[in-house]
């Protein structure tokens, strides 16, 4: 069973403001929702699963080989927990580019994220994008299976916090043409709710788990400057590791650790 090391338990716990929005994650496999109540689900990874043995593997390096309890004292760094553990595929509609949105758009949405979690159950009619996607179906298989590339010192546009991220890339030559169509589809619903409702467009995609927050940009040059030292210490037998997907689902977050589905 997967137990967290003496010096993650050894971490007091992180509070995350609150930040409503909704995104487009991968659903995440093995058993990773928990029932929240009100039709929906809770993102909730069990790191012992099999089909997370990827997660587990850049949780451990975190903790264990780089040192967690190290890292948050010298860059006031605030780790997501490994519960909450998930992979982007687009970001939609946040209190970010809320006031960005078309105007007609802008209250709708405004009412909807107040109201969040339970308005994703019964949204106002119209508001929302399909709450699943996924390639249209073609030959060489639907599922992508990503593994771990690097770690990374990010900030993905000018309003985000800066955050530590476990790079992903395709695992595979088949990985990557459904990764390629995953993109394609990315970029076209990217467009279609920038003309409907006047959503800024993303930037361009990386697929990652995020690790964690620094609080500010000097604090984020300064980790920097570890990160090659960092990634050596990764253990090099968890780059064979992998994670796979085959779905997509729209879900509802209330700040960077909780992500809520329908059931």
């Amino acid at each position: 069973m997967f137990h967290p090391s003496p010096k993650a338990l050894a971490v007091a716990p992180v509070t995350f403001p609150r930040f409503e929005g909704t995104t487009y994650l991968f659903d995440n496999p093995g058993n990773s929702l928990a029932p929240h109540g009100c039709g929906l689900s809770v993102v909730h990874c069990n790191l012992d699963a099999p089909e997370l043995s990827l997660f587990r593997f850049v949780h451990r390096g975190l903790t264990e080989r780089l040192g967690l309890v190290r890292i948050m004292e010298r860059y006031r760094f605030r780790p997501v927990p490994p519960a909450a553990m998930h992979v982007t595929a687009c970001d939609h509609v946040n209190l970010l580019n809320l006031e960005d949105l078309a105007s007609d758009a802008r209250g709708r949405y405004r009412a909807f994220l107040k109201e969040m979690p339970t308005s994703l159950v019964h949204p106002p009619s119209g508001l929302l994008p399909p709450t699943e996607i996924w390639p249209e179906k073609k030959r060489g298989g639907q599922r992508v299976r990503f593994r771990f590339r690097q770690l990374d010192i990010l900030r993905f546009n000018s309003q985000s916090e800066w955050s530590l991220v476990a790079i992903l890339a395709p695992s595979s030559a088949a990985s990557k043409k459904v990764y390629e169509r995953v993109s394609v589809m990315r970029g076209r619903l990217d467009v279609q709710e920038a003309q409907r409702i006047g959503k800024p467009l993303n930037p361009d995609w990386i697929p990652h788990i995020t690790l964690g927050y620094f609080p500010d940009e000097g604090l984020a040059e300064a980790a920097k400057v570890k990160l090659t030292e960092w990634n050596a210490e990764m253990e090099p037998g968890g780059r064979r590791l992998g994670v796979e997907f085959s779905t997509i689902h729209l879900y509802a977050f209330t700040d960077m650790t909780e992500f809520f589905r329908l059931v």
